[in-house]
């Protein structure tokens, strides 16, 4: 950890303060797993699924109604406040439009309430989006939508598997800008396969144009599972000192839009051993972000390869619960999972026993 890193770290703390006190004990987010997309990218190794035919999809609902009541159950039983709340995936706006709707709708009427600061959906890529989504975000008072262009490479975005191009990217930001959402996300990945110092340069000129209010910058990650990983000879990837190089250069097209980090988190195998950052114009930082990362607080998982986190208000301990990656297995086993999530919270705040002084 050289002096730069130790700085940016402890910076990224300060500026964290004030966001992690605005909790207690009660206060907990929901993420909402829609394991679904388009088309699988090449450096994929999330548990998502191409969009399934319309049998499948609506015993998919059927079970995510089941997860999504004893979560609203749970909700109920223990006083808890939603403070945020994260539609992500796979790409939950690859439901068509009318299984979108159903499930905003019902997240939005289960878990919004006066305590929740925060509504987020994960829209990924022009290809998923439509003037009905939109409608229901808005509907729905969605207050963050994540646009993830990756790239504004058209040779890369054909590369990585992406069935849209830049110009795509930018229509669809301007739609949600013109319907009013208020606050827009984008995700860059660094060190993708065939781009150089230069690609990375024009992809931050484009976004730059844009002006979103939030953009993370994600260190390509070589992740088992993904196509990239398993047939890696076919792919020229940037060394680590060019990766390197592509990072410096978007973090300095970040900084001149005013925008300042406020998260950071590693994974394995990241190209130059950089990290993801986040970074954004000073309010409009997402609370979800934060408290994910910094596991200050209890976040409740529903739907397809969901993770529950619970903080014992007693000890401040976390312990976690995950729904299955695969698909059928979750579909197959809901009741295992509703039930471990239910032993988790009873275990974190249930009524204990006062102790018996002698």
């Amino acid at each position: 950890v050289g002096r730069e890193k130790a700085e940016l770290i402890t910076q990224l703390s300060l500026r964290q303060r004030p966001f992690l006190a605005q909790t207690d004990e009660h206060t907990i987010s929901i993420y909402v797993g829609i394991p679904f997309c388009l088309s699988r990218c090449l450096y994929c190794s999330f548990p998502a699924y191409v969009l399934p035919p319309a049998d499948e999809l609506e015993r998919f609902m059927a079970v995510f109604r089941r997860d999504l009541a004893a979560v609203a159950e749970a909700v109920r039983q223990y006083g808890f406040k939603v403070q945020s709340i994260y539609v992500g995936g796979g790409t939950p706006t690859s439901l068509p439009d009318a299984y979108f709707s159903d499930m905003l709708q019902m997240v939005y009427t289960t878990f919004y309430g006066p305590s929740t600061v925060e509504f987020t959906v994960e829209a990924g890529r022009p290809d998923s989006m439509s003037p009905a989504k939109i409608q229901t975000m808005l509907d729905c008072r969605v207050s963050r939508v994540s646009v993830n262009p990756q790239s504004m490479q058209e040779k890369t975005l054909h590369r990585i598997g992406r069935n849209h191009t830049p110009q795509d990217i930018v229509t669809m930001y301007h739609d949600l800008r013109a319907a009013g959402i208020p606050e827009i996300n984008m995700d860059l990945i660094i060190g993708l396969p065939g781009e150089t110092v230069a690609d990375v340069e024009d992809t931050m000129r484009q976004i730059a144009a844009l002006r979103p209010d939030d953009i993370t910058l994600h260190a390509l990650a070589l992740k088992r599972g993904s196509r990239l990983k398993l047939h890696l000879e076919d792919f020229e990837l940037p060394d680590d000192e060019t990766a390197i190089a592509m990072f410096a250069a978007a973090m300095a097209a970040v900084k001149r839009l005013g925008l300042v980090p406020y998260y950071l988190y590693r994974q394995g195998y990241q190209s130059g051993q950089l990290e993801n950052i986040g970074c954004c114009r000073p309010g409009a930082e997402s609370m979800y972000n934060i408290q994910i990362m910094e596991e200050h607080q209890t976040i409740l998982g529903i739907g397809g390869s969901a993770t529950t986190k619970v903080v014992n208000p007693k000890t401040q301990r976390l312990k976690a619960a995950f729904n299955a990656k695969e698909l059928t297995v979750y579909l197959d086993r809901i009741d295992t999972y509703i039930e471990k999530r239910a032993m988790l919270l009873a275990e974190a705040y249930g009524e204990q026993e006062e102790p018996h002084l002698c």
